[in-house]
């Protein structure tokens, strides 16, 4: 302890395992995360039916997998409209008109 009450905590800050933190940002499935990096080239939905049609087994969770990998791969590359489109008036929009008072009068 200092002269103004400052005590090291030693366990307060505990140094984080840099190759757990890299190995998460580049794991495409956590539960593998073991120390490699393992993101190698994956099967695709078409290589795993020809797998199956000419007799070589095929897992079902593997194939499950590669559907769900590959449809978050099409949602992620889906173009969405820009901010300035949905901002800017659509041009062959026919204008509303607001009613003259007298029409409204004679409605009542």
């Amino acid at each position: 302890m200092d002269s103004r009450g400052f005590k090291a905590l030693p366990d307060f800050l505990k140094p984080e395992n840099y190759l757990k933190n890299a190995e998460m940002a580049m794991e495409d499935d956590y539960g593998m995360i073991d120390g490699v990096i393992n993101n190698g080239p994956k099967q695709t939905v078409a290589e795993l039916e020809e797998q199956a049609k000419s007799g070589k087994p095929v897992s079902l969770m593997e194939l499950a997998q590669t559907v769900r990998r590959e449809q978050a791969q099409a949602a992620r590359q889906e173009k969405k409209p820009s901010v300035l489109a949905k901002l800017c008036p659509p041009v062959n929009e026919p204008k509303k008109t607001a009613r003259s008072k007298r029409a409204e009068r004679e409605l009542l």
